[in-house]
Formats: C-alpha cells, structure tokens, sequence
C-alpha cells in the first residue's frame, strides 16, 4: 500500500509540473478580433494575455514563438466584445520571431 501511495504521489507531482512547462519554439500563425489576439497552433488558437508583444506582428503572420499557459488574464478585464471565440487556454507569450 505504500508503495502504491508512492507511485501516486510521483505521478502527480509529474502531471502538476508538466502543466505549466513552458512551450519552446512552437510555428504559430497571428490571429486576431475583437476579442483579442490569438497564436493558432494545429487548428487550436490560444489567446495571449501579454498581446502587446504581438504588435509588431501583422494577422496571419507566421510566427516562431514559446509561451506558458496562465490560468489567470487581467488584460480580459477590459475586452467589452460579445463575440465568442473558442480557445485552448491562456498564456504569455515569452518569446517571438
């Protein structure tokens, strides 16, 4: 039994750290609308907290970017747009090309 509550253990702290790991170098494409600005990876967009690293960055730029995943967005506070637009999580950009 204990050696079973070990294995548990581990297990969990490996899900709990792998959550918030940092993504490197990901191909990203620039998307955006009135709802914020977007790095679309495989089909699946995640909106950037930290958007204002993207204004040199026109829509539908290609981009190399990495980026961690937030749970939290104060910059969603002000958005006041109704449409939805369906994302894959939060997350601030760390670097972009």
């Amino acid at each position: 039994m204990k050696t079973l509550n070990h294995i548990i253990l581990v297990i969990s702290i490996t899900l709990l750290f792998s959550c918030n790991k940092e993504k490197i170098d990901q191909e990203a494409t620039i998307v955006r609308d009135c709802t914020g600005t977007y790095l679309r990876i495989d089909t699946k967009d995640y909106l950037v907290c930290n958007f204002e690293v993207t204004n040199g960055f026109s829509e539908n730029d290609r981009v190399t970017a990495s980026f961690k995943k937030i749970e939290y967005c104060e910059a969603l506070d002000i958005i006041t747009c109704e449409l939805y637009h369906k994302n894959y999580g939060l997350i601030n950009v760390t670097e972009i090309n």
